[in-house]
């Protein structure tokens, strides 16, 4: 993960890959730190722009998170995102619709309408209807979330600064 952090990707995927196998042999597919290790190896194919590749990885991922950890937990809710994401850079937007619109109700319900992670849900969530055209639906979105953003960060927060900019 430092490599990660580090923007090595390269070298966090050559060592996330086996451990990856050696966490299926040792645990089994479903074992939480199994998927937490899935769910980093998915981001790190993202972050080199293979998304192909971690499409392959977030698909099933979602599924087994979904069954072991609930479709509330919020591991499933941030897998959820990521899978979205990656049909979003794809440019499959109604695929990452599909699962947006849900997401967002559930994180409300989960974490509130004003919890950074909902408010970061309604970002993407406008975000795609932008880029598929839906531009007063995205507004309907970003002017509410930006209110809440406003009271949680100050104007100046990097966050606030990017919401504004993208609805503006």
């Amino acid at each position: 993960m430092t490599y990660s952090d580090l923007g090595r990707y390269n070298e966090a995927l050559e060592l996330q890959k086996p451990l990856l196998e050696v966490s299926k042999q040792v645990m089994e597919k479903s074992h939480p730190e199994t998927l937490t290790r899935t769910n980093n190896l998915a981001m790190t194919y993202s972050n080199l722009g293979r998304y192909n590749e971690a499409l392959e990885l977030q698909k099933p991922l979602l599924e087994v998170s979904k069954q072991v950890m609930g479709e509330d937990h919020p591991d499933t809710l941030t897998r959820t995102n990521n899978l979205a994401m990656t049909y979003s850079n794809l440019g499959r937007y109604n695929e990452a619709l599909e699962l947006q619109k849900p997401l967002l109700e559930v994180s409300k319900q989960v974490m509130g309408e004003d919890h950074p992670y909902t408010l970061t849900c309604t970002n993407n969530l406008a975000m795609t209807y932008s880029d598929l055209g839906r531009y007063n639906e995205a507004l309907e979105l970003q002017k509410p979330s930006l209110k809440f953003q406003s009271k949680s960060w100050e104007k100046s927060h990097p966050e606030t600064l990017t919401r504004t900019n993208t609805w503006q």
